[in-house]
This record gives structure tokens, sequence and C-alpha cells, in this order.
């Protein structure tokens, strides 16, 4: 079954509509026994009706993550929806050097787009997250530098606002916070950009501005101007935090999962920074803990003021929605078991799918069935879910591979991790030294000799030249360093 048609069995059911008449009403409600990834779905449904701004509040980083990829997999980059993940930057209270470039640069994303008239914005955090408090607006636009095209400005003095703004200056940009001179070229990885800018100066004036991809070197859009925006979460750069909560526009749907959780975890934290906050010598360059990290009474104060749609363990008064669902249970792998389920389920006139994520996983699904004569008992989605469930309201099971099999179901951020990984390798990259000794996969020990631009097909890329003994020398993209080009751990003797 293809994932539109998959997708339109959950857009016009009771529940939906009479969540989006609520929500579109101004009123907040609770949502009982919605079980496994019927959550995700009726989300994706109720957005699709209602649009706006909707924020989910998730217990835990890991929960956030597999929401996070059931709405990715079930939207599949459709038109008009921007779904956005919002992390913690640290892992501990005021641990600013443990900061993750990734996370910053996806929390600058998410609050850029609060800024921006969109159909619908999906956003996924957690408290951990939620307890960082940001820069304000009018601060932020003051800490950054807007460039555009044919522009005058002198290049050294870029270069000391962006150490000023905590950039750090390197010889090759790779990650978030980085800035890299070289002769008239000024190339910046801004927090607000998944990708870093490359500005050309001919003396004075900015002659071009254009996005490239770190890992080739390739150009990927041109801009007439760009927004250079520094680490919103230094504490060294912010004068006036608020919190994210105060950043969202009025007309945002807060969708909160087992909120008490939050609370509490909240509360820890909170109580967990004054801790840190009192043992730190010298507190002359921090913030208070109150500026720095929300208070569990300010959250429930802040999100009060938003629509809420809330979930889990519920003590409150909202108007509830029984969805009437039930976890997939398990088979231990009894497909006899399994096809008996089934068919009663059929028989009482239910509709069945089994999602699988890969084909090769569906193909094996199918011939299953088809072994067993039992291949029009339901249909099958190539759609990667977290959870199964039993809707027994709207009549509709909707099961999981992985759970049929007990295969352990682990979520997969794609662009995050490709990112964290693509950063890491280009830093060995940069970290070499000439007259460095480096192991190719299939050439052996080589001398670094540094990088070098080369023609590739009509296109130039930078490349890692390796010298060989005999005088032979060896170009290696750094495109294609992934995998086939790795430092040794201590540096090889010349006499190997």
């Amino acid at each position: 079954m293809e994932l539109d048609t998959f997708r339109n069995h959950f857009l016009d059911e009771e529940n939906v509509n009479e969540v989006s008449s609520l929500l579109v009403s101004g009123q907040s409600l609770s949502l009982k026994n919605i079980s496994g990834s019927l959550y995700a779905l009726n989300a994706y449904a109720v957005i699709e009706k209602t649009e706006g701004f909707h924020l989910f509040i998730l217990p835990d980083k890991e929960s956030a993550l597999y929401h996070y990829n059931d709405l990715e997999n079930i939207i599949q980059n459709q038109r008009g929806t921007t779904l956005l993940f919002y992390p913690a930057s640290f892992r501990r209270p005021y641990q600013i050097m443990e900061a993750d470039a990734t996370s910053v640069l996806q929390r600058t994303e998410v609050i850029n787009s609060l800024d921006k008239q969109r159909k619908k914005v999906i956003i996924i955090t957690y408290p951990e997250a939620i307890i960082e408090k940001v820069i304000d607006r009018s601060s932020l636009n003051k800490q950054c530098i807007s460039l555009h095209k044919e522009e005058q400005i002198d290049l050294e003095f870029l270069n000391e606002m962006l150490i000023e703004l905590q950039f750090e200056k390197v010889d090759y940009v790779y990650e978030p916070g980085q800035f890299a001179i070289r002769g008239g070229i000024l190339d910046v990885y801004s927090f607000g950009h998944e990708y870093p800018f490359r500005v050309e100066f001919f003396g004075d004036d900015i002659e071009s501005i254009r996005e490239f991809d770190p890992e080739n070197q390739l150009s990927i859009h041109t801009h007439q101007k760009i927004k250079i925006i520094p680490n919103i979460n230094h504490n060294k750069i912010a004068i006036k935090r608020i919190s994210f909560l105060d950043h969202l526009p009025k007309k945002m749907f807060i969708w909160g999962v087992e909120l008490e959780v939050a609370e509490t975890k909240m509360k820890k934290g909170f109580e967990t920074a004054n801790q840190v906050y009192e043992k730190i010598e010298d507190k002359s360059s921090l913030l208070l803990p109150i500026e720095m990290y929300l208070s569990p009474l300010d959250f429930n104060q802040k999100i009060s003021q938003f629509v809420n749609i809330q979930s889990g363990n519920l003590s409150n008064q909202l108007r509830s929605i029984d969805f009437e669902s039930l976890p997939q249970p398990s088979f231990n792998k009894n497909f006899e078991f399994l096809v008996e389920k089934l068919k009663q389920w059929k028989e009482n006139d239910y509709i069945v799918f089994i999602c699988a994520e890969q084909e090769s996983q569906l193909n094996r699904l199918k011939h299953i069935f088809n072994e067993l004569d039992q291949h029009e008992l339901c249909s099958f989605v190539q759609l990667g879910i977290h959870e199964g469930f039993i809707d027994n309201k709207n009549k509709k099971v909707v099961f999981t591979d992985h759970q049929i099999f007990e295969r352990y179901h682990r979520f997969s951020i794609k662009k995050t991790i490709k990112k964290a990984k693509e950063s890491f390798t280009l830093k060995e990259v940069y970290n070499l030294n000439k007259g460095d000794f480096v192991v190719h996969i299939d050439h052996g020990i080589g001398e670094f000799s540094g990088l070098e631009k080369i023609d590739v097909q009509g296109k130039t890329q930078e490349a890692i030249r390796l010298l060989y003994k005999g005088g032979d020398i060896l170009y290696v993209s750094i495109h294609s360093y992934i995998g086939s080009l790795n430092m040794l751990i201590k540096k090889v003797q010349p006499q190997y």
C-alpha cells in the first residue's frame, strides 16, 4: 500500500476531527488510551487540519527522538511542513566547553523558524532542552552579523568581530562556530545554518556569497545577503536570557506527554544548576542559575498560556478524548498465533496494516504470508514507526515488523548523525601536519603533504596530497576520505 493511502485512513477519523475542532476554538484537552505510534499518526492528522505551530514535549530525549523519527517518516518531506528537533546544548549545567555544536545549531534553527511565516511547524523537545534559557530576540539581533553582496567592509574588522562573538579561527571550517580567512576569502560556519558560508572579497567589496559543503567544498546555494549567528547559548555572549517558551508565537499548540515527569526533571535540573553554581569559585563571568535556567514554577505558568494537548498519566480536569487503543501484543515470533489473531480482527471488520521500514523486510513478510496462504489478511506499508497499536474505536490494527520479529528498533535521525560523523572526520584531516605519516587502505603508508584544490570532471574539489617513495603523488578527495584514509593512533616512524 502507498504511504498516501495509508495516511488518508487517519485524516477523517472522529477523534481527529474532535481534537482539531477543540484546538481551533482555543480549548485545551487530554488524550486517553492513545497507544504506540497512534500518537504520532493522530498528531500528523490533526496538524494537517489545524496547521500553525506545534510544540511536543516528551518525557526524555530518547522518547523525543522516537517521536521525531515517527513524524519524520510519516510526513516524508511533505511540502509546507517543517519538522525540527530542539535538543539540550549541554550535558551538565554551566559546562560551556561540553556544548555540542550540532545541538546548538539545531536550537538556533528552531528559534529562527519561529520568526518565519510558515504553514506548519512541528518542534520536538524534552525537559533538559526546555530548561535552558536562550538569548532574547533583541539581543540576538544585536549579536548577529549581516552581510550582503557588494557591501564594503574591512575583512580585518570582520575577523575581530567574529572573535569577539566567540567564533574559533581555524585553517578550515568543519563545524558551527568556526571561521577561516585565506587571502580575500572568508569561510564562516554560522550557528543558524546547516552549511557554512564562503564570502569572497575584492578589496573591501563583497564580490560573492555562497553556501558550501565542507566535506567536498562544492557550492550549494548563492546568496545576496546572509546573517551570521553566534552560539546563542554561550554565557559570554548573552546579556539577557529568556525562556524558550517566551520565543513561541501566541498561536502555539503544546502537546505534553507525561508533563508530571517533565516537571520533576526540571525541578531536579534546576536544583543541580544551583549546586554546580555554588561550587564554582570564579563567578564573575557567569549568570545566576535563575538567569540561565527555567524554574518548574515558571514552566507551569508559561505553558498554561497556550492551548495544551496532554496525554499520559493525567490528573487534570481538562476535557478528555478516549482513543480506546491498545499496544501491539507480543506474538513471540509465532506466526500461526499471529495469523489466528489477524483472522479474528478481519472477521470483526478491522482493517489490518503491517509496517516495515525497508522494502526487503516487507518482501520477507509477504513471502511468509504467501507461504501460509494468508496474503489477503493485511495490507503492507513501507513505513518506519516505533510501536504498533490496536485502534478499537476505529477498527484499525497497525503492527510493526520489528515487534513481530522481536527485533530492537533504534531511532535514526539521519541528517544529524551524518553531520556529526562528517565533522569528526574533517577534524582529523585539518589536524594533520605536513610530514605526518598516514595510511591509505589501498596504497599503504604515505607522507601527508597538505591540502590542494584539484579539478575533478570540471569541478574544483579539495584533496589530500600524499607523497610516496619514488616521488609518486596520490590525491585523495576529502569527499572520499571517510572510510578510505585514517590517521594512525601514533605517527608512523620514518624507518617503517
